[in-house]
């Protein structure tokens, strides 16, 4: 069901439900081929454009027409467009048998080493991407764009790969979390905690990964992010997997050798660093991971994130995967998996990042040019601010200025430093306190000590 088709049967429904309005669960029920995640973020944008009204906040609520609206506006409505090509929508029907009776799929890892001499992407296909993410900041120091955006990306990332592993936050569910802390009501805690993991993974990737990037480190500690608190085992955070994994609903059967393991995830990584094109790279972390399998759990969503890290260390617009169904993922991950065919990933990539470049704005559309001192004692400024608020300093003006006297000699950049720490202490809140690497129970406590 393509996305306009989705939005003007929601509206249809609503509709003609009259007066009675309709819930959630009827919507579900109605449209059984669209996935809840898609429902709910529709449901979420007729909101915000008033063409439809919620009656109640809790599981009974119910939706109702706008008075006067029964069509989708133009400014919402996209254009009918396929996903895939119809020669992949062909492979999918492959699909359509049970597991049972398709052939099994066994590791190779042969066909990861062909990933060196393989062409991800035709020239015209490059120079489309290219064009749809190129930014103002290009040749600006890595990152520079991503930091611009961060506070959207850490919102849309979060919630567009969640939605991927099933989440059912919807996207001003996501947005209410990152910002206030607000748990929604109805949902399950794992749902809550992948999604604040995401965030401190993709903050982890800003303040960490730009100048290190595709390397065995950065892997493994934002696998450890993005998985904290949702494996059964502490240890297997970050750490290559010593035993086998089952696909669920595919005959692919990954790598078993915890040795093999460790080697084939440093081969993948040295291939994706010599590769040219920061597209290249991308995709081939999309793809080659998720293959691989080297961790317990949560590989697809590191490979989603690792996906940013070229275009981030680029200035490239990120792909935040919104939109993206879950099915069509699923679905060309099985192509990936049983018969190591990239192509429908490939036309996922591209679909996918054109609505996604379509989210960001150009960076001279939102801020300036970014402070060059700030830029230069950025990690400074941050420690400092982490050390202020885990010491609970409600008075720090005296310990800022001995921090400025130990680093700078001139009196100017002294006064510039300490008026950075003390703007960024008062302005610390729910939504962005993590980015200088300070934990929930300390900015608590901080709050709290006010």
């Amino acid at each position: 069901m393509s996305h306009d088709t989705l939005t003007q049967s929601i509206l249809d429904l609503i509709a003609n439900a009259k007066d009675d309005g309709i819930a959630l669960r009827e919507l579900q029920d109605a449209l059984p081929d669209a996935a809840k995640h898609h429902i709910t973020y529709r449901l979420g944008r007729l909101r915000e454009q008033d063409l439809i009204t919620l009656d109640g906040v809790t599981r009974g609520a119910r939706y109702h027409s706008a008075e006067g609206t029964n069509e989708v506006s133009e400014v919402d409505a996209t254009s009918e467009q396929s996903v895939f090509s119809r020669s992949t929508l062909a492979k999918f029907a492959a699909f359509d048998t049970s597991p049972g009776r398709r052939p099994i799929a066994r590791y190779e890892r042969t066909w990861l080493e062909h990933f060196a001499d393989t062409v991800l992407w035709e020239e015209d296909e490059l120079e489309k991407l290219h064009h749809m993410g190129q930014t103002s900041a290009d040749g600006a120091p890595a990152g520079t764009y991503a930091r611009q955006i961060h506070e959207r990306l850490l919102i849309d990332l979060s919630w567009g790969s969640s939605a991927l592993e099933g989440n059912t936050y919807t996207l001003l569910d996501t947005r209410n979390l990152i910002e206030r802390g607000e748990v929604a009501e109805g949902k399950e805690a794992y749902e809550a905690q992948m999604i604040l993991n995401h965030k401190r993974a993709i903050e982890f990737l800003l303040d960490s990964a730009l100048e290190v990037g595709l390397r065995r480190a950065i892997v493994s500690n934002l696998h450890a992010e993005l998985m904290d608190n949702l494996l059964s085992s502490p240890s297997a955070l970050g750490a290559i997997r010593e035993h086998p994994v089952w696909i669920s609903g595919s005959t692919y059967t990954p790598c078993a050798i915890p040795q093999k393991l460790s080697e084939d995830l440093e081969l993948i990584l040295a291939i994706a660093r010599g590769l040219e094109d920061p597209f290249e790279q991308a995709f081939m972390m999309l793809t080659a991971l998720p293959y691989l399998e080297p961790f317990t759990d949560g590989n697809k969503r590191a490979a989603r994130l690792l996906a940013n890290l070229p275009l981030m260390q680029a200035n490239l617009r990120p792909l935040s995967f919104v939109d993206v169904d879950r099915q069509d993922y699923l679905r060309s991950i099985l192509c990936l998996y049983e018969q190591r065919d990239l192509s429908p990933m490939r036309e996922l990539f591209v679909w996918a990042y054109e609505r996604s470049c379509e989210r960001y704005p150009d960076v001279e559309e939102i801020l300036v040019s970014p402070d060059p001192f700030r830029l230069r004692h950025r990690d400074l400024i941050y420690n400092t601010v982490h050390e202020i608020v885990v010491s609970l300093n409600r008075e720090p003006e005296e310990e800022v200025e001995a921090i400025a006297a130990r680093h700078f000699d001139s009196t100017v950049e002294r006064a510039r430093f300490v008026s950075f720490i003390l703007a960024d202490l008062d302005a610390l809140h729910e939504g962005n306190y993590m980015r200088y690497r300070i934990r929930p129970s300390e900015f608590g406590a901080w709050r709290d000590s006010s």
